[in-house]
């Protein structure tokens, strides 16, 4: 009942972040390089306070926060509020954190090493740079600098390549992701500057 319960709450959460996001956009309109000292204090009590209320309202089921995060709508407004909520769950804060929970994987955002989750954190960490690109005319091909932050946490966050699939499902889910995805959307195709995989096996 509860997971059932979860499942509903997701759209609706999503829905009231997006309108959160546009009121934001709305009450800070000018360039973030014009905003006052007190605005992106505020962003962050913000962000952080969607974050924590999610991990309430879905009592630390990650899987729901995650799934709440994607089905959240964007627009290049929305990455003021956007940003800071994706850099409060999966950022260097969230990754350096230490709550006394010993996870499986022995890392602070990837929690359980299978297919699923793996699948989860990647769109989620895909999305998150999705928010900076430029849209603009002559923005350029260069890519925006959020990026090598992001990809810097994914990095130390997810193994090479996706866990063994063990199940039908886990081979379901695998094919939505094309070879070598994980290069493409994190690290521009860069394995970790030692060359080795992180603390997440990937058997």
């Amino acid at each position: 009942m509860e997971i059932r319960s979860n499942y509903i709450n997701v759209p609706l959460l999503a829905e009231l972040i997006e309108r959160k996001s546009q009121l934001w956009a709305r009450a800070f309109a000018t360039p973030p390089d014009n905003m006052t000292l007190s605005d992106p204090e505020c962003l962050q009590e913000e962000a952080h306070s969607i974050i924590e209320s999610l991990r309430l309202i879905f009592r630390k089921r990650v899987e729901f926060i995650e799934l709440t995060l994607l089905r959240v709508k964007c627009y290049p407004a929305a990455v003021s509020l956007l940003g800071p909520v994706f850099e409060a769950f999966l950022g260097t804060s969230a990754a350096m954190a230490h709550n006394g929970t010993t996870t499986s994987t022995g890392l602070t955002i990837y929690r359980s090493n299978d297919v699923e989750t793996y699948g989860r954190l990647m769109l989620c960490y895909a999305k998150w740079k999705s928010l900076y690109w430029r849209w603009e005319e002559g923005a350029g091909d260069d890519e925006p600098e959020e990026w090598a932050d992001i990809d810097a946490v994914a990095l130390t966050q997810l193994p090479y390549d996706f866990p063994r699939a063990i199940c039908p499902r886990d081979a379901l889910l695998r094919r939505i992701f094309p070879y070598g995805v994980r290069s493409t959307i994190i690290g521009a195709g860069v394995a970790p500057a030692d060359g080795k995989r992180n603390n997440a096996t990937t058997r």
